[in-house]
């Protein structure tokens, strides 16, 4: 789920449950403040955190006092409906638990924290923030939501999710903790932001979209120890192989691994969702997409996972590698968030008779998404199942 977020966090429940977060972020068993303890975050400048996002944050914190809204809350993000852990808010907002709306709870949850005087305005947040979403990224299967208060994050606005190195979250009581932004709790945490997966239609009705209907439902797997058999000449791709892929071979993306997931997305947004698009660059100096196109192929596990230091395998046909393709064909990916769609330039390649160019060529990314990188695949030096890619993410290709 990448979401668009700020964080903030309103402290700490403490008890022997919480002693991992103490002791990574804190002193003794004592809570953490900003006051006490500051963490710089030289990545993050003021205004990034959204004071709407943080004072939901708040409220679900607070109501998180009921047995009920926490029973609540874990069945509606075991729902998956978007493929994710999510809870549209917009959704669930008027439905009844224990005699009284979400959207009453949350708003009288919200007085209860010292730091508000006025009810929280949750239609004015909804307004502005349609997609509002909450939702339980890590450890909501093993969630005893009969006695365990998780606390709930609110993720800043940055780009490179890999400098992110804390992130704030609240309790029911409006302390302020630091979490490690890069190890995954062990404990359930509950995040605020706005979702990723789903668009609002013009009637005011909020879908999933159609790119993440069909991955939710095409991405299975017999067995999260599954392993490919051995890569053939190994090899990041590139470099001298004894392989070479005929033309008119079927090309076949065959897995990701990533070994540095937290450097696309962190634990609080739940699993990455990977865009990939194949182009090449003609003999007249004009690139071609084969596959993607501008905007990219979605693949996103169904969990994090799937893809953190393991191989995610399936088997998805690309394009059919025609003789006017040339030789080489470049391999872009970046990992989706939230954002406004802009051009983003990729160097691309192309090789004919032993002759290569590179040009300049657009692709529609969000400003928030993370830059994986390009990776040239050579036609004659292509072994099957041959990985490609860095340590944010590998990906695997045959034919």
């Amino acid at each position: 789920m990448k979401n668009l977020c700020m964080t903030k966090i309103a402290g700490l429940f403490l008890s022997i449950g919480f002693v991992w977060l103490l002791s990574s972020c804190g002193k003794n068993n004592e809570s953490v403040s900003p006051a006490s303890e500051p963490v710089e975050l030289t990545t993050l400048k003021d205004g990034e955190y959204d004071p709407m996002l943080e004072e939901v944050a708040k409220a679900v914190a607070g109501s998180l006092n009921e047995v009920s809204m926490r029973i609540f809350i874990k069945d509606e993000a075991l729902k998956k409906f978007d493929g994710d852990y999510d809870i549209l808010y917009r959704n669930v907002q008027n439905k009844i638990v224990n005699g009284q709306s979400v959207k009453s709870i949350f708003s009288t949850s919200a007085r209860n924290n010292a730091s508000r005087e006025i009810p929280l305005d949750l239609g004015k947040i909804l307004a502005k923030y349609p997609l509002l979403n909450i939702s339980v990224p890590v450890n909501v299967e093993k969630w005893d939501a009969n006695s365990y208060e998780p606390l709930v994050v609110v993720i800043p606005n940055i780009k490179d999710e890999s400098k992110l190195d804390k992130i704030k979250a609240y309790d029911k009581r409006g302390n302020v903790h630091w979490l490690d932004a890069q190890k995954v709790p062990n404990v359930p945490v509950i995040a605020v932001g706005i979702n990723e997966r789903t668009t609002l239609q013009p009637n005011g009705v909020a879908v999933v979209r159609t790119d993440f209907l069909k991955t939710t439902f095409r991405n299975g797997r017999t067995s999260l120890e599954e392993e490919l058999p051995p890569i053939e000449n190994g090899g990041s791709g590139g470099g001298s192989t004894s392989c070479t892929a005929p033309y008119s071979s079927n090309m076949v993306l065959k897995g990701y691994k990533s070994e540095n997931i937290g450097a696309i997305e962190s634990w609080a947004n739940g699993a990455p969702e990977i865009r990939m698009s194949c182009s090449y660059v003609n003999q007249s100096g004009i690139g071609v997409n084969v596959f993607g196109g501008i905007y990219g192929s979605l693949n996103e596990p169904n969990y994090r996972s799937w893809v953190d230091n393991t191989w995610w395998n399936f088997n998805n046909t690309l394009f059919t590698w025609q003789p006017s393709y040339g030789d080489v064909i470049s391999f872009v990916l970046w990992e989706e968030d939230v954002g406004t769609i802009v051009d983003k330039p990729f160097t691309i390649k192309g090789k004919f008779s032993g002759i290569e160019l590179s040009i300049e060529f657009n692709f529609k990314l969000k400003d928030d998404d993370e830059q994986i990188g390009t990776f040239p695949v050579y036609r004659e030096n292509l072994c099957n199942n041959q990985s490609y890619g860095n340590t944010s993410l590998y990906f695997r290709l045959g034919y």
